[in-house]
């Protein structure tokens, strides 16, 4: 693999893990930190969903989690397919889980097509869509527990 998608791929990994961490801990200011200010966040039907910019994405992860007891985003493969000054495209297999209510799961397998540009030396998402794999909503078995904070 040439240098350039090496190291595309470490920004690509990079990003998409800051933003999983952003989710798990509901830090939506965060999460919208990882696009840039005109990012686009798609996911197609049948969960549909489209945003242009960091409010508008903020308020729908927000809402959304608002109607979820629990989410779990792990990132699993990265790959970079396409580098250049300026932009990386590559994809991110990730896995969500938690629980919707007591009654509903929540189980999603998806790839996400991801698009990277540069903004004042940092890399950043300028268009994230996810496509579904897989998903089921059967009721969960996980039981939550509190959070201790960091020390």
């Amino acid at each position: 693999m040439p240098d350039v998608l090496v190291a595309a791929e470490g920004h690509l990994r990079r990003l998409a893990n800051r933003y999983a961490d952003a989710i798990n801990r509901a830090a939506f200011d965060e999460v919208v930190a990882c696009y840039a200010p005109d990012g686009v966040w798609r996911v197609p039907p049948p969960f549909r969903a489209d945003h242009v910019g960091r409010e508008n994405i903020k308020k729908r992860l927000a809402d959304r989690r608002a109607q979820v007891d629990l989410v779990v985003m792990m990132v699993g493969t990265v790959v970079a397919v396409e580098a250049s000054p300026g932009l990386i495209r590559g994809r991110t297999t990730i896995a969500e889980t938690g629980r919707l209510d007591a009654d509903h799961g929540l189980d999603v397998l998806g790839l996400y097509d991801d698009e990277l540009v540069l903004v004042d030396g940092e890399w950043l998402f300028a268009r994230r869509t996810l496509n579904l794999l897989a998903y089921s909503d059967v009721p969960s078995t996980y039981i939550t527990v509190q959070r201790v904070p960091a020390q």
